[in-house]
């Protein structure tokens, strides 16, 4: 196990493609001269003890295809200059310190497939451009400090999210349209939010692959649509701690997916065993 700084002898390795170092004790802030690694497509430092922010010669990693800095205390903004790395497909910084409030940089990485900031202390309105990163297929923004409505951007038929974790921030508004045309989700957790308003019946046409759907402890009111039992894959379904009224539609007994068929309508919450 590594303890200690990072090198910045390291830097002069130009031909390396990959660096990785996760799960060490490494300690101290990310060397500046690891921007240097011009042929760098895979960077992995997370699991460490590293502190400080991100510095912004890593913008110089052209290259750069993966990043993770996960589980660590790095702070500060989380992209730097990094919306230049346009071929990133991945990033990862989970489980630190970042605080910041700017996220348009990462509107310029048309090749994001993975997008992990879980676990900050990121705050502000998500930019509207992320919901047009068309290659974007896995996006977790849990548990930070996110706040404000989710825009109606109209319809996105170009959508290739099948995962949206935005459980535990203070978003607001009704559910967001711009997610009717995200044909291929199939994990969707937007509970412990502020949402409000009616559960909108399209979601049960609208994710033929869904299966894992999380809208507790927001604000959420009217009746539970009957819509919802179109939802074949369903394994999960959890809506408890809302406003709803009404009763849990006869059509639920359609969700053959469902591990555990028993609905306790005292809770509002549907799981599978």
């Amino acid at each position: 196990m590594f303890t200690g700084n990072i090198p910045p002898e390291l830097g002069k390795a130009r031909k390396l493609n990959m660096l990785s170092m996760y799960d060490n004790r490494l300690s101290g802030s990310i060397p500046p001269a690891l921007g240097s690694l011009t042929s760098l497509k895979y960077l992995d430092l997370s699991a460490n003890n590293l502190t400080g922010g991100i510095p912004y010669e890593l913008g110089h990693l052209s290259n750069l295809q993966f990043l993770n800095l996960s589980h660590n205390s790095i702070s500060g903004p989380i992209m730097g200059n990094l919306g230049n790395n346009f071929k990133l497909q991945g990033v990862g910084s989970s489980g630190n310190s970042s605080n910041c409030s700017s996220g348009s940089a990462f509107c310029r990485l048309l090749s994001l497939e993975n997008l992990d900031l879980s676990n900050n202390k990121l705050t502000g309105k998500l930019p509207d451009c992320w919901w047009n990163l068309q290659n974007l297929q896995f996006m977790d923004l849990s548990h930070n400090d996110f706040s404000g409505e989710i825009s109606a951007l109209g319809t996105s038929y170009n959508c290739s999210l099948h995962s949206v974790y935005l459980a535990g921030n203070g978003f607001t508004g009704v559910f967001p349209s711009t997610l009717e045309g995200c044909k291929t989700l199939v994990s969707l957790d937007f509970g412990n939010n502020k949402f409000f308003g009616n559960i909108p019946p399209w979601i049960g046409k609208g994710f033929p692959s869904m299966r894992i759907l999380i809208l507790k402890s927001n604000n959420f009111t009217g009746e539970i649509p009957s819509e919802l039992s179109q939802l074949s894959q369903l394994q999960l379904l959890d809506m408890s701690n809302n406003g709803l009224t009404g009763s849990i539609p006869r059509s639920f007994s359609n969700l053959t997916s469902m591990k555990n068929k028993k609905l306790n309508i005292s809770s509002g919450i549907i799981t599978m065993a």
